[in-house]
């Protein structure tokens, strides 16, 4: 789950088949993010806060960094 706490960025999201960007500038809602999901963030504003909840404690083995190892991970 993001949410954007304070001020405003984007949120492009990726599930290998299509991509959708969603502008997030509320704390009064978040976006859900599935798993096998890639994720870019852009365009914050001045001073914007972004907060993650997340399901298990972060662990860099558990990414895909290169955008086009995930694609060839989700065909």
């Amino acid at each position: 789950m993001i949410v954007a706490v304070t001020g405003a960025f984007d949120v492009i999201s990726d599930d290998g088949h299509q991509q959708i960007r969603r502008r997030l500038a509320s704390a009064d809602c978040g976006l859900f993010v599935p798993a096998l999901t890639w994720l870019q963030l852009e365009d914050f504003t001045p001073g914007a806060v972004c907060l993650v909840f997340a399901s298990e404690p972060y662990d860099e083995a558990g990414y895909v960094r290169d955008h086009d190892e995930f694609r060839r991970q989700m065909t």
